[in-house]
């Protein structure tokens, strides 16, 4: 059972040297059976998006890319393959596990 999403998400959007703004982004769309989506209760920038805050920056980005990639929430929707979650279920995403065979995995 899928839950209420809204149509669009804060987002910490990298601006160029120095600059962070929290803008509007639309929510992704389930694309896969096998994708979940996440309302995220919680966001933290690790020491990559503070070297890429610096000025000069210690890390290289491009402006519009969002940072804060570690993360916590809760499933609000899930593809017809997911087994091991369900809508409700709450998550801590470790970006650095990954499963090696899914289409994000393979690009990279």
């Amino acid at each position: 059972m899928k839950a209420k999403v809204p149509a669009q998400m804060p987002a910490a959007v990298f601006q160029g040297q120095g600059k962070l703004a929290v803008e509007k982004r639309p929510v992704p769309k389930i694309n896969s059976d096998q994708d979940v989506l996440l309302a995220v209760d919680a966001s933290s920038f690790c020491g990559t998006d503070l070297q890429i805050l610096k000025v000069p920056p210690g890390h290289p980005a491009t402006p519009g890319a969002v940072l804060g990639h570690e993360y916590t929430g809760v499933i609000v929707d899930a593809g017809d393959a997911v087994q091991d979650f369900k809508v409700g279920d709450r998550v801590v995403v470790d970006p650095n596990l990954t499963c090696s065979k899914c289409r994000y995995c393979q690009r990279g």
